[in-house]
């Protein structure tokens, strides 16, 4: 078994996989590496957001090609969203169309990503875009919140509040539009997508792996447990379903963990090692993923992604679910 455990997504994550059935089943399971196709999936996208008890939610909906070729160092995916519609809950008029921006400006660019000649994931090849993007609109969400904060304050009050803001968002945006950061943030359903392509797992076991992530903020990586496991059910012939997790460890990764505090909240001190204990302690960042596969090839019919971010005050939950619509 072939065991690919390098940078990968944990929104921050990665990993596995694959045999053509016989009928009798096999010690492994191994496909063979995928011609170049193109194949549609229908996905679902739920993001919530409870920030002390309030709770924002965004839905969208829309139909996802993804391209497949050959290339002199493997393949090349390429994944174009298009027919988006969203539903939003919790968000004021502001922030919806941020929102709304955000999501119809990330259709725009499509993913192109490169996979080994196993077809393994390797990497994103256009990140650069994707982080122009995160950068212009992030800068936008910022100059909002900014020019809102600057409106409830003493005339007199808002150019020194105005320079220190700038300040601050200029380096808080430096990190969160890095390409870095960014690829922990889009990396994962085309990483998970592939992970069970090569090698091969025996049906019968379970694996439990330690592994480590780049940190999206620089720095010593963050190191992670991983289960994996492949499963057949009689009562579905023809299909086995995947499992992938992979959790951070809290207690090997407390001294990359509290860097990355210090990261987004400044390096100066001002920090409390007291606050960061709270956040370490209330501090949970996760990614599960389930598939459907189909036996004899290998080609993924259904996904799903479950990202589960925990902080003081305040959890994340972003799930997609992607369905083959086309036939096998």
């Amino acid at each position: 078994m072939r065991l690919l455990l390098k940078g990968v997504a944990v929104p921050f994550l990665w990993l596995l996989a694959g045999s053509v059935y016989a009928g009798n089943k096999p010690v492994e399971l191994n496909w063979p590496v995928p011609e170049p196709a193109t194949r549609s999936y229908d996905v679902e996208y739920v993001s919530t957001e409870i920030t002390k008890g309030v709770e924002k939610k965004t839905r969208a909906t829309f139909r996802r090609q993804i391209e497949s070729s050959k290339t002199a160092q493997g393949y090349l995916q390429v994944w174009q969203d298009t027919d988006i519609a969203m539903e939003m809950s919790g968000y004021d008029a502001e922030q919806q169309r941020l929102m709304e921006d955000i999501i119809e400006a990330s259709a725009n660019i499509p993913m192109k990503v490169a996979l080994n000649k196993e077809a393994a994931y390797e990497s994103l090849l256009n990140l650069d875009e994707w982080a122009e993007l995160f950068k212009q609109q992030l800068g936008k969400a910022f100059r909002i919140g900014m020019e809102s904060a600057l409106k409830k304050m003493p005339a007199d009050k808002r150019d020194a509040a105005m320079a220190e803001g700038q300040k601050k968002m200029d380096s808080l945006m430096a990190t969160l539009s890095s390409p870095a950061f960014v690829r922990k943030q889009i990396e994962t359903a085309p990483f998970l997508y592939n992970f069970f392509n090569t090698g091969g797992l025996d049906p019968e076991k379970a694996y439990e792996l330690e592994s480590e992530t780049d940190s999206p903020f620089g720095g010593a990586p963050f190191p992670v447990n991983i289960h994996v496991e492949i499963t057949e059910y009689e009562d579905e012939p023809g299909y086995v379903y995947g499992l992938y997790r992979s959790v951070l460890d809290q207690e090997k990764g407390r001294p990359a963990m509290v860097a990355a505090i210090k990261k987004i909240t400044g390096e100066d001190g001002s920090v409390a090692d007291a606050e960061i204990d709270k956040i370490l302690k209330e501090f949970e960042v996760g990614v599960e993923a389930n598939l459907r596969i189909v036996l004899e090839t290998g080609v993924v019919d259904w996904i799903e992604i479950v990202e589960t971010k925990k902080f003081p005050d305040k959890t994340d939950i972003t799930t997609t679910k992607m369905s083959l619509n086309q036939p096998k």
